[in-house]
């Protein structure tokens, strides 16, 4: 694959002038009250920025989709995907460190393309960002000394669209486990995209009921957000793409 859409498109590591735009792209599909911030994206890409993967189309140099994964340490991949911490808290021990760590968990927060600038012959995106990670990965394991495999424990992504609930589920493989994220994403009646917790089917009804007459919100039901996660004794596309040890 990597002939296929290497002619076309260049990668490069996410560096502090195209935050804004990764914060404004998911505050569009999450417009969560404890949200991606610079400062976060500061701390996940502090020491392993090649991992915020930014496309660009070659003929024109612009930027055509990302692909923002953050690099986990085990203990960090298992809290996150078990629901114990959220991406926002994702800092410091949590968070992969080459010369500390050798194992790696690869959390997809945010992975979007630009469908007018995308090129149209190259390669499903889904499939692309899976080989660009697979090549940074093969980039730090040609960096570890003797006897220090790195070895990735596994592939998740918070899903919040439709679009993003497929991908992962259907071309990856993915599923929920036992955490179960509450979060659900329901449109207010003026249009706008906005996610509330439900714990309960009552509280869920309050939040879709008329506001006329009761204590309705009137909200329009979306879909849930999940955590979906595939691990390497689990037969995925992913460990296709990305070796789980090298």
């Amino acid at each position: 694959m990597a002939s296929q859409w290497r002619s076309q498109l260049s990668v490069k590591a996410v560096d502090a002038s195209a935050y804004p735009g990764i914060i404004a792209a998911d505050k569009l599909v999450y417009p969560t009250s404890n949200g991606l911030t610079e400062a976060v994206l500061s701390r996940w890409f502090g020491k392993h920025p090649e991992f915020g993967l930014i496309f660009l189309d070659q003929a024109t140099g612009r930027t055509v989709a990302n692909c923002i994964v953050v690099a986990l340490c085990e203990r960090g991949w298992h809290l996150l995907t078990e629901g114990k911490v959220t991406e926002s808290e994702l800092d410091g021990d949590l968070l992969f460190d080459a010369a500390r760590d050798d194992t790696i968990g690869l959390h997809v927060y945010h992975l979007e393309k630009s469908s007018s600038e995308y090129p149209q012959d190259v390669p499903r995106f889904g499939m692309v960002a899976l080989d660009a990670i697979a090549e940074v990965l093969a980039a730090l394991r040609r960096t570890r000394p003797p006897g220090r495999p790195l070895e990735v424990c596994g592939f998740s992504g918070l899903t919040v669209t439709r679009l993003g609930c497929s991908l992962f589920s259907n071309l990856y493989g993915c599923r929920e486990r036992a955490y179960v994220c509450k979060e659900h994403l329901l449109l207010s009646e003026d249009g706008a995209l906005e996610v509330h917790e439900a714990e309960t089917q009552e509280e869920l009804q309050r939040l879709l009921q008329p506001p006329s007459g009761g204590n309705g919100r009137g909200r329009t039901y979306v879909l849930r957000a999940r955590m979906l996660v595939v691990t390497p004794d689990e037969p995925s596309l992913v460990w296709s793409a990305i070796p789980a040890r090298a």
